[in-house]
Order: C-alpha cells, then structure tokens, then sequence
C-alpha cells in the first residue's frame, strides 16, 4: 500500500510540474519547480521502486499538516487577491504577493520535506539543505545588484535634448510600453519631483490572466543639473537608480543612461534576476528602440531632393 501511495503521490508531483511550466514555460520555472519538486519526487519514486521500512505514523507526522496548511493558506489568499486586483500594479503590491510566495515556499518545502522523511529521510534533509542553500545564496547585497548602461548620439543642441527629455509629459512618446506619466507638484521638473508612472509588461502566463496588465511605479528625482544631468531614484528604495546624463558630442548631443538597482531579496530567492538576465537580450533591445524613437523625435529630417 505505501508503494502506491508513494508513486501515486510522485505522479502528482510530476503533473503539477507539468502544469506550472505550461502555464510559464520559462527557465526560471524550471529552476524554481525543480527547488521544490525534484527531491521530493526522486525520494517516492526510490521509496515505490524499492520498497522501504513502512513509515511509523505518530503524532509528529501531523506537524507536517501545519507547515502545509500555513503554504496552501497563503497561496489561497494570493488567489483571491489577484482576481480582485483590477487596477495597475504597484511595487507595495508586488511586494505583498511576494510575502505571500514566500510563506507559501516554505510551507510547501518543510511540510513535504516532513512527510518525505517517514519514506526516505536522506532525500527530506538533502530537500531542506538543498532550499536552504538557495535562500542564503542570495543574502549578500552584490549577487543581487543589477547595473545597465545605453548611450545615443543626436544630432542636436544639448539645450533642446535636455529640454525634451526633461518635461516628462514627452516621455510616452519615446519610451515603449508606457502609457501615462504624473508630475508631483506641476512645475519643470526638478530636485524632489515626485513621478508616476503607468507602463504595459509582458507577463508570459499562458492561460487565464490573473494579474493587471498594467504596473505604476513612483519615482522621486534626486538631482536635477540643467543641460547635464538628471537622476532619479525608485520611491523607498534608493539603492534603485536611474541617471541620465548629457554632453556635448560632434554635431550634437549624446545622452547616456545608467541604471542601477538592487532586487529585493524575497524576489531574488524567486529567481527575479536569473529571469531579468535570462531577458537581457530582449530587454536591451526594447532599450535601444527607446533610444532611437527619441533620436527620431529630435533630429532634424533629412533635406527633401
């Protein structure tokens, strides 16, 4: 009876696996499935293949049922968050649903590590060494420090670039996927401007969407240097930080951005930045499609023949 039960379990793993990665078939599933799911599923697929010592069912196997109940709970109340969600996203959301991931991830991994050991033990330690190695792998602030930089010439006056790129009203112009932009007070912007800003995402969840399509994030301007600098930091969170900077090139201006940001580390233990690294070809590209629709805006059009 324990054989099947085991191996009747495996399959359930190996189904739920199956769902999440046709649902999200990216990399980064499988990273994250295989944390939760491969040790489990190798420890009953040993235990139905060569059967075992019958676990010793006692009062200590129903704490597994605590650490379980506590996931299960909170990946319910995800649930029902994000069908209630109809507005933009925001970070504070963000970060709520990634506390909620976060209970969920480690009910899921110490309830199933709970119920693995009274089949295999060996593979219950070796799945908690194996979760608990990648949570710490991603304490330190460096591993999770993201940096980028794009750069572009245009063949007009830094006057007139810095003057553009300064009213951010203009910035839906150029910049892909954002929809609307709000300046906090109504003046040219400045050192202590408040920014908001509404932009489309691409989620890639096949499937039923559970989640808005649209995501607002708040920035605060931190210096302003007329004709030379603008840099902007993320609401609550300084270490995130965007500069752009300006400078006189041959026949015009060249306008280069750096951004810098360090990614949160209940997101990190999520796989955030192996997924933001895994899109770095497409998101340079969607960088540099800004850039050029902003060189397009600016320089003058080429004389008529």
């Amino acid at each position: 009876m324990w054989q099947l039960v085991a191996g009747f379990t495996a399959v359930l793993l190996v189904l739920s696996a199956a769902i999440g990665l046709a649902r999200y078939p990216r990399p980064i599933m499988g990273i994250v499935l295989g944390l939760l799911l491969a040790i489990p599923t190798a420890g009953l697929v040993a235990y139905a293949a060569i059967l075992g010592p019958s676990p010793e069912l006692d009062s200590r196997s129903e704490l597994a049922f605590i650490p379980v109940l506590a996931g299960l709970g909170a990946g319910v109340w995800m649930l029902v968050w994000m069908r209630r969600r109809r507005a933009a996203l925001t970070l504070s959301s963000v970060e709520r649903l990634s506390n909620g991931a976060v209970v969920m991830w480690a009910g899921v991994v110490v309830g199933v590590s709970d119920l693995l050991f009274l089949f295999e033990p060996g593979f219950a330690i070796a799945n908690l060494v194996l979760n608990a190695a990648w949570v710490l792998l991603w304490v330190p602030r460096p591993l999770r420090r993201l940096t980028s930089e794009r750069s572009v010439e245009i063949k007009a006056p830094r006057t007139k670039v810095f003057a553009f790129v300064a009213e951010p009203s203009n910035w839906p112009l150029y910049v892909e996927d954002l929809v609307s932009v709000t300046v906090r007070p109504q003046r040219p912007l400045a050192t202590g401007s408040v920014i908001s800003q509404v932009q489309r995402y691409q989620s890639r969840i096949r499937g039923p969407r559970l989640l808005p399509e649209m995501i607002e994030t708040t920035v605060v301007v931190s210096l302003v240097i007329p004709g030379e600098l603008i840099r902007q930091q993320v609401a609550d969170r300084p270490s995130n930080e965007t500069a752009f900077e300006f400078a006189d090139s041959d026949g015009g201006t060249r306008i280069t951005t750096r951004a810098s940001a360090v990614v949160p580390f209940r997101l990190a233990v999520f796989g955030a930045i192996l997924a933001t690294r895994s899109q770095r070809s497409a998101r340079r590209a969607k960088a540099e499609r800004t850039l050029a629709r902003l060189k397009a805006l600016l320089e003058p059009p080429p004389p008529a023949r």
